[in-house]
């Protein structure tokens, strides 16, 4: 039968294999650290359209309500958000039905 001895006891000693001392169970996360976990997973692709569709969408929205009305022009009405948002949408579905996508567009 084996018996084994508290390592007090014994003349094996349990950190002689350790060559450099063990580090904190956590270490403190930097920016640099945060903006590599980013990188390693990236936002999904359908997210990321929609935001951009989204992005689109308010900027032209922001510009049918901001131009200057001269001459010929006519204010902004629904039709005009309307259509705004109809050229925007095809950005959101690109990656799930491209075809569909630059058909429409």
């Amino acid at each position: 039968m084996l018996h084994l001895t508290p390592a007090e006891e014994s003349d094996i000693n349990p950190e002689a294999d350790a060559t450099t001392p063990r580090g904190a169970y956590r270490e403190g996360v930097t920016l640099i650290n945060r903006i590599e976990e980013r990188a390693a997973n990236p936002a999904p692709p359908f997210l990321v359209d929609v935001c951009l569709a989204a992005f689109f969408t308010a900027f032209s929205v922001l510009t049918i309500a901001t131009q200057d009305i001269t001459g010929n022009l006519h204010p902004a009405g629904a039709f005009d958000v309307v259509l705004a948002v109809l050229v925007a949408a095809p950005i959101a579905g690109r990656r799930r039905v491209p075809l569909a996508a630059v058909s429409i567009a």
